[in-house]
C-alpha cells in the first residue's frame, strides 16, 4: 500500500510542476517594449504613449501608439495600439487644440494598423515631409 501512495504523491507533484511550467510559459513575453513618448491630453483624462516593440528575429521591429487613461500604468496587453508601423523611423503623436490626436507617419514604412478613432477620440494622420 505504501508503494501506491508514493506513486500518487510523485504523480501529483509532477502534474503540478508541469501545470506551473505551462502557466509561466504562456505568460512570458519575449518582446521588449520601450516607451519613447508619453503625452497627457489638455483635459488630463488620457495619455498618448508611443512605444517600440522588439521581438527578436521572429517579428519586425515596430513603433506603435496607444491611448491610456491618465491614471493608469501603460501595459502593451491592456492598452492595444491604434497605430502600428514597421521600423523606428520617428512616428510622432500629438494632441491637437481640438482634443483630437495627430499622428505624423514617416514615408516608406509599412503600416500594419491605422485606426480613425481611439476610445471615441478622432485620430488624424499626416505624412512627414
Amino acid at each position: 500500500m505504501m508503494g501506491r501512495s508514493r506513486y500518487a504523491v510523485m504523480g501529483t507533484l509532477l502534474f503540478v510542476g508541469l501545470a506551473a511550467c505551462v502557466y509561466f510559459a504562456s505568460t512570458f513575453d519575449v518582446c521588449e517594449t520601450r516607451i519613447s513618448a508619453d503625452k497627457t491630453s489638455a483635459s488630463g483624462k488620457h495619455r498618448l504613449v508611443v512605444f517600440h516593440r522588439d521581438c527578436g528575429a521572429t517579428v519586425d521591429f515596430n513603433t506603435q501608439v496607444s491611448l491610456v487613461p491618465a491614471d493608469a500604468v501603460f501595459s502593451f496587453d491592456a492598452n492595444p495600439a491604434f497605430v502600428s508601423v514597421s521600423g523606428d523611423m520617428g512616428v510622432d503623436a500629438h494632441w491637437t487644440a481640438k482634443g483630437a490626436i495627430l499622428v505624423m507617419l514617416p514615408r516608406a514604412e509599412k503600416i500594419y494598423r491605422k485606426d480613425d478613432a481611439a476610445s471615441g477620440i478622432r485620430v488624424e494622420y499626416r505624412q512627414k515631409e
